[in-house]
């Protein structure tokens, strides 16, 4: 991905700056989510106790830690530091420390488990269709590819982990319920 000053956007010196600090925010934001679905990938692989979860889960995790990359590509296009946290990022941090804290084991922590997982690939598509909602906004060709590339790709991946985990949280909410 290459760099783009921030002269590349549109509107005045001004008005450029601002979207680029407003973008890198709001990417600030992304970032923390996906950095947080990763870890909760790794987490809940290692903490499972069904090993076609476990599999699949660690398949997973290793896609999330490619969507922290391709987000930190997106920083990096916008001359900005992958390390710093917005406020609202700290937030989404403290949230999915809060979310890998389990008290229990078991299919009960496992239906838990997948409740959290479809949330969060649920939040991160949203929040990749944003970004491709800014790219389509965006004047500057080599921006607006980047962000669309990088939404694709994420988004791609994303509804495939959606899609999954919710066919076994139905599952698991079957066998909590009925016992097998």
């Amino acid at each position: 991905m290459g760099r783009i000053g921030l002269g590349d956007i549109v509107g005045t010196p001004q008005a450029k700056t601002a979207n680029i600090q407003s973008m890198l925010e709001g990417i600030s934001i992304i970032m923390a989510h996906e950095r947080g679905t990763a870890e909760m990938y790794r987490h809940c692989s290692a903490d499972t106790l069904d090993t076609t979860l476990q599999r699949q889960w660690r398949t997973f995790g290793e896609k999330a830690q490619v969507h922290v990359q391709v987000t930190e590509g997106v920083i990096a296009a916008l001359q900005g530091d992958a390390g710093y946290r917005s406020p609202a990022a700290l937030e989404v941090e403290r949230c999915t420390q809060t979310m890998l804290s389990l008290g229990i084991q078991g299919e009960q922590a496992d239906l838990l488990r997948l409740s959290n997982l479809v949330a969060l690939d649920q939040v991160s598509i949203g929040y990749w269709r944003g970004v491709e909602s800014v790219a389509s906004q965006t004047k500057d060709p080599s921006l607006t590819r980047i962000l669309h590339e990088a939404a694709a790709t994420v988004e791609r991946d994303k509804h495939q982990h959606l899609n999954w985990n919710n066919s076994m949280l139905h599952r698991y909410v079957t066998k909590v319920m009925t016992g097998h």
